[in-house]
């Protein structure tokens, strides 16, 4: 568990919704739902190595205080940064912190 210290970023939660233009193209927008504390933490070699195993592309780790509705259709803005949630971990099923690897993209 990362200390309360830690958890010193503010990230904004977004998910996706898309609209349509007059035209009746689609277009996607990221909205909004929430702005939290967050540790930001770069995985190590092992780290990276251990979760592509299971997802390929991780590249970080986003550690938060728990909440529901954390899911892969979702992702972090920090600055301008984003963040692709890939896969929540809540470790002991604690529900105290969730650590949530992601795969950081650009745009």
């Amino acid at each position: 568990m990362v200390g309360a210290g830690k958890l010193n970023k503010r990230v904004t939660i977004q998910y996706s919704t898309v609209t349509r233009t007059g035209a009746g193209e689609e277009v996607e927008t990221w909205v909004d739902e929430d702005t939290v504390w967050a540790a930001i933490n770069t995985l190590s070699g092992s780290e990276f190595f251990s979760a592509r195993q299971t997802q390929s592309e991780v590249t970080h780790k986003i550690t938060i205080w728990y909440r529901t509705g954390i899911i892969p259709v979702k992702r972090f803005k920090f600055g301008n940064r984003y963040f692709n949630i890939e896969y929540p971990i809540n470790p002991n099923e604690s529900n105290i912190q969730l650590i949530v690897l992601c795969k950081e993209t650009f745009i």
